[in-house]
């Protein structure tokens, strides 16, 4: 876990490794890629905190990436 700024609600979780480390995984396994994205807010879901996401429109929050198994 780290600390980003003082006083963070909880832990914030982080794993030092490389995205295709956890991506070769599932392609050992006979998965494919087949589709990716990464989401952003929407300028009305604008808040008051200024750490929330939906403040960072250009900034995606997470990467979402859909695996299927090939059929081998």
């Amino acid at each position: 876990t780290g600390i980003g700024i003082e006083g963070p609600p909880r832990p914030h979780y982080y794993f030092d490794r490389p995205l295709s480390q956890t991506l070769n995984t599932f392609f050992d396994a006979g998965f494919v890629l087949d589709g990716i994205a990464e989401p952003v807010a929407d300028q009305e879901d604008a808040t008051s905190n200024p750490f929330s996401w939906a403040n960072y429109t250009e900034i995606p929050s997470h990467l979402t990436a859909r695996l299927r198994l090939v059929n081998v």
